[in-house]
């Protein structure tokens, strides 16, 4: 199965209050967010993570070595808080994790069907073959976009709107399973 997730903030204490996120403090936060990801995501599935990975060198390694998820199936897309100090942490961390460029468009194939995607941190009015059916999953806006700004078979994935755990990519779709 194919999981997404934005915005998860590992180790930023202001986002708490940001946000408005349901937390007493930073570790509460922590152990929230890899709890919602260890007890959502399984081992032959993937992750998608669209952005804001984690605030600081040591979080961001700290966050990404209690996630239990196997070789190859974390996928980053960065954000506009994943800055190069933190891109090297995500970096040296090892083979289970995949970074990827700004912007990914790919097909991905869910429940028999093969359907085209568009990946990014932040959210677009238009994007590769939407007049044709595409969807594109972001991030950046913890919910607080205005829902009749979203266009059509768009979505943000940021925790904030998915109960702090990443969201199946078929919920997304509204394939049945």
């Amino acid at each position: 199965m194919i999981y997404l997730t934005a915005c998860t903030h590992y180790g930023h204490a202001n986002i708490i209050r940001h946000c408005e996120r349901p937390f007493a403090n930073v570790a509460e936060m922590n152990d929230a967010l890899v709890e919602g990801i260890n007890s959502t995501v399984g081992p032959k599935d993937e992750l998608w993570h669209l952005g804001d990975v984690a605030m600081g060198q040591t979080a961001t390694g700290e966050f990404l070595e209690r996630l239990n998820i196997s070789a190859g199936h974390l996928h980053i897309i960065p954000g506009n808080h994943d800055r190069v100090r933190r891109l090297e942490a995500m970096l040296a961390w090892g083979d289970p994790f995949v970074l990827h460029p700004p912007i990914v468009d790919r097909k991905f194939q869910v429940v028999g069907r093969v359907v085209r995607v568009t990946l990014c941190h932040y959210p677009m009015l238009s994007w590769p073959a939407s007049c044709h059916g595409s969807w594109h999953f972001f991030g950046h806006c913890h919910g607080q976009l205005d829902p009749a700004r979203v266009p059509g078979r768009a979505a943000d994935v940021s925790v904030d709107c998915w109960g702090f755990k990443p969201v199946p990519l078929e919920r997304l779709l509204g394939v049945r399973t």
